[in-house]
């Protein structure tokens, strides 16, 4: 035994502690550089990444819920022109219909409560069980929502 511990080789290298200090002033400077070079391109790339906004999208919806919630507090349902809905609530004359750029609600000819802006055109048509309003919004959309009305 004491034979094949002689026979064994040590190790040729040892390393020195002594000798890793970490950062060099060359590797600073190549660090830096790379740096320097890409956040020009990162902040570019940044720019150029168009967040995509679903705000007239959530609108629109919003118009639909408040449209169907109309149409269900309604006890009658009338459609006077493609424009203009006419709904019956309680012995009050609520119109909903389009002004401009604007969807509004008014209530016995009176007041003007915005619904949705931003609209093209809007047109309602007359379905079996209700109503079908579709809407083109101002950046070329087109929205359809068949809304279910409910007679007491």
């Amino acid at each position: 035994m004491k034979r094949e511990r002689a026979n064994r080789k040590r190790f040729a290298f040892m390393a020195y502690p002594g000798k890793e200090k970490g950062f060099t002033f060359i590797s600073l400077l190549c660090t830096l550089s790379i740096l320097a070079l890409t956040l020009p391109f990162i902040s570019l790339s940044f720019r150029t990444v168009k967040a995509i906004s679903y705000e007239e999208e959530f609108s629109v919806h919003h118009f639909f819920q408040f449209l169907r919630n109309e149409v269900i507090e309604s006890s009658q349902l009338a459609i006077e022109n493609p424009q203009s809905i006419l709904l019956i609530q309680d012995d009050k004359r609520i119109t909903i219909k389009q002004h401009g750029e604007v969807i509004h609600r008014q209530v016995d000819g009176r007041g003007h409560e915005v619904y949705l802006m931003g609209v093209r055109s809007v047109r309602f048509r007359p379905l079996p069980y209700g109503v079908h309003a579709e809407i083109i919004h101002t950046n070329g959309e087109k929205y359809e929502k068949a809304i279910v009305f409910y007679p007491e």
